[in-house]
């Protein structure tokens, strides 16, 4: 029977401004591409204005070789509420991953709660954890006891901790695996923790064990952190590991 599985982006599509000059960007976009890297069908969903920018983002996306509609995330009412129903209308046995990605002061407790109860999979890293601890009332936990209660409290199948160069955690009910954080020259880090988020999810979803799965995200991770912007093409090291 043929995979009819599809890989969804659903947020923000943005631009990256670097030194060297613009690239485009933006996590469900990264993380689509990612997936799409292990031979996944993908689709990057956000929204565009109609200007020169929209115009160069869909170019970028095409050049890209990504599949694409263009909602935009949840600093607003309308897209939130977009998102929302998205995620309503997907089958059960879905994985839903949220992405924490908190940014200046778009975001609420509120929302964030939401978005706990929405999700399956968690991907936050230590300094977001700081602030979700925080703001949910147990700033006193380590970092460990953190992620367990979040684990518990919100019947979540996965959580991702990523800790920049300290490594990376993944808590599942009953385990939790950790891998350094290999030494790479670094060109930048820009899509890192997309590219971490999609290669261990791909490779879930291909059958791979939770920890081979953390084992191959950290490595695509530190891959990208060597190359200039979010979506370098992968080694097949990597993609056929």
């Amino acid at each position: 029977m043929e995979d009819k599985r599809m890989i969804v982006g659903l947020g923000e599509a943005l631009w990256d401004v670097l030194p060297e000059g613009k690239k485009l960007g933006g996590a469900p976009a990264n993380f689509a591409y990612h997936t799409g890297q292990f031979g996944l069908d993908t689709l990057a969903i956000s929204a565009l204005g109609e200007d020169r920018l929209g115009d160069e983002t869909i170019a970028a996306i095409e050049e890209q070789g990504l599949n694409y509609m263009m909602p935009l995330a949840q600093r607003n009412v309308v897209s939130r509420g977009t998102i929302k129903k998205f995620l309503s209308a997907t089958p059960d046995d879905c994985m839903k991953i949220f992405d924490i990605n908190l940014r200046q002061n778009f975001y609420t407790k509120e929302v964030i709660d939401d978005s706990l109860h929405l999700c399956n999979v968690l991907k936050i890293n230590d300094e977001e954890l700081v602030v979700i601890g925080r703001m949910f009332g147990y700033p006193g936990l380590d970092m460990q006891d953190k992620c367990w209660l979040l684990l518990g409290k919100y019947n979540l199948d996965i959580l991702v901790l990523t800790c920049g160069v300290n490594g990376s955690y993944v808590f599942t009910p009953g385990s939790m695996s950790f891998y350094e954080t290999p030494k790479v020259e670094v060109a930048d880090t820009v899509g890192a923790g997309d590219s971490f988020t999609g290669t261990f999810c791909a490779c879930i979803l291909k059958g791979k064990s939770v920890a081979d799965a953390h084992r191959i995200a950290v490595d695509a991770s530190a891959f990208v952190c060597t190359q200039k912007g979010a979506m370098p093409k992968l080694p097949d090291t990597i993609l056929n590991a």
